[in-house]
C-alpha cells in the first residue's frame, strides 16, 4: 500500500480519516496497538480458519 513515490504514511491515514470517516488511519492504528499485537491476531485467525492467501507473512519488525 505504501510506496515512497506514491503515498506517504500520513497521506494513507488522512485518506482513511477523511474518505472513510474512520477515527484513525490504519497505519496510525498499527503504531498504537503494535505490530506484535497485529501479528498475533493474524496468526490466530489463520490458525482457526486456514483460508488460502491469509497466512501471515514473516515480518522482521514483529
Amino acid at each position: 500500500m505504501r510506496e515512497p513515490d506514491f503515498a506517504t504514511a500520513e497521506g494513507i491515514d488522512q485518506g482513511q480519516v477523511r474518505g472513510a470517516a474512520r477515527p484513525r488511519g490504519p497505519l496510525a492504528l498499527a503504531d498504537l496497538i503494535s505490530l506484535n499485537a497485529i501479528k498475533a491476531v493474524a496468526e490466530s485467525l489463520y490458525a482457526e480458519f486456514e483460508e488460502p492467501g491469509t497466512r501471515p507473512r514473516r515480518c522482521s519488525h514483529a
